[in-house]
């Protein structure tokens, strides 16, 4: 099969989904969510972020791996300088900064999925301030379900003096 013809490739999804048990589907999605979730917190908690040479106020770190069944997991985190053009420049200590985990599953047989979370926040002196979020770009189809909802839990991270 040509994996360059939407065409065939769409037909054979169909095909694929028309001819299967509605219970094996669902056990392989619910399985192939899993793998993903765990495979995309595997990657994201053992990536190193390198400080860009041009702006070493930003850092960046990306990794992919193979699931078992073919499908290529890859994971981008950056940590940046959010510029505002009201306020001075921020430094490399303190100002508005954002955190983001990209997550993107490349698949042979269905659309690839794309899992995206942004968070805003702030540094100061005192320690970290959440101040939003963004769940922006994300998409999955079948077999991917993707709830994309963000939402702080807990805004502040202080520094506790001893």
């Amino acid at each position: 099969m040509d994996l360059n013809d939407e065409s065939k490739l769409n037909a054979e999804r169909e095909n694929i989904i028309e001819n299967t048990e509605p219970e094996i589907l669902e056990e392989y999605k619910e399985d192939l969510q899993n793998e993903v979730t765990e495979a995309t917190n595997e990657l994201a908690d053992s990536l190193e972020l390198t400080t860009d040479a041009e702006n070493p106020e930003n850092q960046y770190a990306s990794a992919t791996t193979t699931l078992d069944d073919g499908t290529v997991l890859e994971v981008n985190v950056s940590d940046t300088a959010v510029t505002n053009l009201l306020r001075a420049a921020t430094t490399e200590k303190f100002g508005a900064r954002s955190y983001k985990v990209e997550s993107r599953v490349y698949h042979v047989l269905y659309p690839d999925g794309w899992i995206c979370l942004l968070t805003f926040y702030n540094v100061n002196g005192s320690g970290l301030t959440a101040t939003g979020t963004s769940v922006g770009g994300t998409r999955g189809l079948f077999p991917l379900s993707i709830n994309a909802s963000s939402k702080i839990t807990d805004k502040r991270a202080e520094k506790k003096w001893i």
